[in-house]
């Protein structure tokens, strides 16, 4: 079965993958993971503050852990941590992981992972995390390969359940939800992030993320004159922001949500301009504004 995130179906779309993402990756990691570690530091402050919760010797899950495995390294430096991702994560040069990546993930995902690791650029990510959490080489980590709409871990196995960037992609994001409440024991923090559909960027479309984006329009996904140019790489759910409010305010009851707006200069703008013209109508300023929503959450 493909990924959530490996679903083109087209050679076409793999190419046009694959480039994108080279352009993404193939400079020098040291800006990307700096970035990955200051929020992770940032986190790690936050939740003490608000919970008086350390995050020392705790038991962690990292849900789409992916492929650069960031965040589980900076955890497991202090805690026991396992990762769970619907792709199998190909840890090294064993032959086996690759069949198991076959088998579960297709070619596709085989291909990328194995153009990814011969240009070199696992392994320059791979020492820069390393050079940055100031350690000589990085431990081998504990990653399953498993559905986080369907966890299959014990109830209250968690002190600490992290999931960033992941949610937009899950097909039944009420049973991830509900599964995470579950395997967290009394006491325990949640940490989620995920990329909101409704906003200029949440079709996920590799253009999007460019510089060299040309004439591709705002918000393409949500206006239907547009939608035959959008090309996601990826799966993604298309829940509204009141469609997560409602999830998170049922099963994580008492969860603080927090929704940070775009930092790009002039698109409340754009999107009012496009309101006023009736573009992008039964869409709120904020669903448009929104990139992220951010979820912490304390078990009781």
């Amino acid at each position: 079965m493909s990924s959530y995130t490996s679903q083109n179906k087209s050679f076409q779309a793999l190419i046009r993958e694959a480039r994108s993402l080279y352009e993404q990756r193939a400079g020098q990691p040291s800006g990307r993971v700096e970035y990955l570690l200051t929020k992770l530091k940032n986190l790690e402050r936050q939740i003490y503050e608000l919970y008086d919760f350390p995050l020392k010797e705790r038991d962690v899950l990292d849900i789409g852990a992916g492929q650069f495995l960031v965040q589980m390294q900076y955890f497991a430096r202090r805690n026991r941590v396992v990762g769970i991702d619907y792709d199998v994560i190909a840890q090294g040069l064993n032959p086996m992981s690759y069949l198991r990546m076959l088998r579960f993930n297709g070619f596709r995902r085989v291909i990328k992972t194995i153009g990814r690791k011969l240009l070199g650029i696992d392994r320059r990510y791979a020492a820069e995390l390393a050079k940055q959490l100031n350690v000589v080489s990085l431990p081998k980590l504990r990653v399953l390969h498993m559905d986080a709409c369907n966890m299959s871990f014990h109830d209250g196995s968690f002190d600490f359940v992290h999931c960033y960037s992941v949610f937009h992609h899950l097909p039944n994001p009420k049973a991830a939800i509900s599964g995470i409440a579950r395997v967290l024991r009394p006491g325990g923090v949640v940490f989620i992030s995920l990329h909101l559909y409704t906003s200029e960027r949440g079709c996920l479309d590799p253009r999007v993320f460019s510089e060299q984006r040309g004439d591709f329009p705002l918000w393409a996904h949500l206006r239907p004159q547009f939608a035959n140019k959008v090309k996601p790489n990826a799966y993604v759910n298309r829940l509204r922001l009141p469609d997560w409010q409602a999830l998170f305010e049922t099963r994580m009851p008492g969860a603080r949500l927090m929704f940070n707006r775009t930092d790009r200069v002039g698109m409340e703008k754009k999107a009012r301009a496009l309101l006023d013209k009736g573009e992008l109508k039964g869409y709120s300023l904020d669903e448009l504004l929104v990139d992220e929503i951010v979820v912490l959450w304390q078990k009781t």
